[in-house]
Order: C-alpha cells, then sequence, then structure tokens
C-alpha cells in the first residue's frame, strides 16, 4: 500500500512512540517532514482516525493514488486536441470580407482624424499639414471625378 506520513502541525519537532503497537522505536519528525518507515498499521489506526475526526496536524500520503493520479492527467493530455491553424484560403476570404466592407461616405462632420483615414483608405495622398478644409477639397474632388 505504501503509505508515507507527513507532519504538518505547528510545532518544530514531533517525536513519535510507538510502544503499544509491538516495535519498541522512537521516530522524530521535523515540519514538513515525510517519513516511509512508519508502520502502516500504525497509520490506519492511529493516524487516519485522528484526521477523520478534524486533527490537522497530519497528512497521510498514499503513492498508489499519486501515480494514479499522475498516470490519468498524462492520459488526459494525450486526449487533448490542438486547435488547427486556419488555412490560407480563409484568411484570405477573411481578408477579402475585410476589405469589402462598405466605408462610409465622406461627411464634412467628421474628425480631421476620420477624414485622413477616409482619404488614406481611398487612396489619396494626405500630409500631417493638411486641415480639415484641404481634406475635404479632396474628397469632393474625389467624388466628383468618381461622378463623371
Amino acid at each position: 500500500m505504501a503509505l508515507k506520513l507527513q507532519y504538518v502541525g505547528a510545532r518544530p519537532v514531533v517525536k513519535i512512540r510507538l510502544t503499544a503497537w509491538g516495535n519498541d522505536q522512537e521516530y522524530w519528525f521535523a515540519r514538513g517532514q515525510i517519513r516511509d518507515d512508519i508502520p502502516e498499521e500504525y497509520i490506519v489506526n492511529r493516524i487516519q482516525p485522528m484526521i477523520d475526526n478534524g486533527g490537522t496536524a497530519w497528512k497521510i500520503i498514499n503513492d498508489n493514488e499519486k501515480s494514479e493520479a499522475m498516470l490519468s492527467v498524462v492520459v488526459e493530455e494525450k486526449k487533448v486536441a490542438k486547435p488547427v491553424a486556419k488555412t490560407e484560403t480563409e484568411k484570405s476570404e477573411a481578408m477579402l470580407a475585410a476589405v469589402s466592407e462598405p466605408t462610409p461616405e465622406f461627411d464634412q462632420s467628421m474628425s480631421r482624424a476620420e477624414m485622413m483615414a477616409w482619404c488614406k483608405s481611398k487612396g489619396i495622398k494626405t500630409s500631417t499639414k493638411d486641415t480639415k478644409s484641404t481634406l475635404t477639397e479632396k474628397a469632393l474632388a474625389l467624388n466628383a471625378g468618381a461622378d463623371e
């Protein structure tokens, strides 16, 4: 069964004497120490009931449960499928859909930044010195040229 005992209590050092269990030895534990040489019948008959009643100074570690849990995690990881990357055709279709979306009509109430973006999307050359009035003139010129 391979049970191990760990002391997790408040004291820095604890001693267990197992004279009643046919073992005339003393076992010392430091806080956080794990020992595997404690008789399993002592762990099952003495420590387990104490933990079941709410004792928090001891922790029982079962190696068999750990190995089974670790094995189940490894098996689950193998079953996880990796996400499939988009193919080139899906990417190009997404790009075409984004490009083919109609751009809003030019409006003189747009902000300067919106006007700059609209002009750039239509292929009109812009400069950082352009004002709203010059951008409006360029847009109206483009629309007048498209109407002819």
